[in-house]
């Protein structure tokens, strides 16, 4: 599984490009394989640059997925639907949590034809978080405005292997109106869930677990899960998994997760654990729903899908 700082070196990376040689700390490095009419123009063209791949790093650190989005080329968007692009600018955030004191500084610039390569610094409390190394990502002119791109064909994939280890989409568990029974496992590539017990008015055992925790608002009750996972796979690779993994639905036909104040429970511990290969690990999900919510549904909704048909649904009831 791809690393959130692997996700977050993707986005900036994506930005700065290039290898790092060249001058740093912000001094024009003027290579051009094919040089301009008169050394002013290249410098216009230079600075405008600099601009504006400064902007766009800024845009990302901020978490501003719109503002970044708009520095990428139409070629990269056709590549990166915004709804996925959004979804890993969280991950720069998130990564940079000290984001008011990052400073970002252009070390070099080179023209090659109709590419612009740039290498760029961020530091945060002193701290270079930009990776190196020539990641295929250069700027472009595109009406006459910079924009940021890659020869990679899927830049927004953080998980490039899903499609050929994921559990075909069809079958038990793969669908709502053909759950997984209670009490079988369901497979999601790997990764093997079993449900071993459901408490549907969970407000005592809820209670009991933490003198803090708070009864439900009047009309609502708390639904305890005891989950089994486990890694069913070979070799090296783990698996993390944790409450974000899952979500509830029933028949008012809405998704619930466990983390908004209106669906969540109290100081409930719930499932978390990263396995190897033939690792097992058990725990609780809990979530709080409607009094009146029948027909519960656990989902299996992988944290870094991005496909609804990563999704499997086991029946609670």
């Amino acid at each position: 599984m791809i690393l959130v700082l692997a996700a977050a070196a993707l986005l900036l990376t994506a930005c700065s490009g290039g290898d790092k040689d060249g001058p740093a700390n912000g001094t024009p490095a003027y290579r051009a394989t094919e040089a301009p009419a008169d050394e002013a123009d290249l410098r216009a063209r230079e600075d405008d640059l600099r601009r504006t791949a400064i902007d766009a790093l800024q845009a990302l650190i901020d978490g501003d997925a719109a503002d970044a989005y708009a520095f990428f080329s139409e070629d990269f968007q056709d590549r990166c639907p915004a709804h996925e692009f959004a979804f890993l600018v969280t991950f720069v955030s998130a990564f940079l949590e000290d984001a008011d004191a990052a400073e970002i500084t252009v070390n070099s610039v080179r023209f090659e034809g109709d590419r612009a390569y740039v290498t760029t610094s961020v530091n945060v409390a002193g701290e270079e978080v930009l990776s190196e190394g020539d990641d295929g990502s250069y700027w472009t002119l595109e009406d006459g405005e910079w924009k940021a791109d890659t020869d990679d064909p899927a830049p927004c994939d953080l998980d490039p292997d899903a499609e050929e280890t994921a559990t075909p989409a069809s079958g038990p568990g793969s669908s709502r109106s053909e759950t997984i029974p209670l009490g079988d496992p369901v497979r999601n590539g790997d990764l093997e869930v079993t449900v071993l017990d459901v408490d549907l008015d969970a407000e005592e055992a809820v209670l009991a677990q933490n003198d803090f925790a708070d009864p439900p608002p009047a009309g609502r009750r708390y639904v305890l899960i005891s989950v089994r996972a486990h890694h069913a796979g070979a070799g090296d690779e783990t698996i993390s998994l944790s409450s974000g993994d899952f979500k509830l639905t029933g028949s008012a036909n809405v998704l619930y997760d466990g983390f908004s104040d209106d669906t969540s429970c109290d100081f409930v511990e719930t499932i978390s654990g990263e396995m190897f290969a033939g690792g097992t690990v058990e725990g609780d999900l809990c979530f709080q729903v409607p009094a009146d919510e029948g027909g519960l549904i656990l989902v299996l909704d992988p944290f870094f899908s991005f496909e609804d048909s990563a999704r499997r649904y086991l029946a609670l009831e």
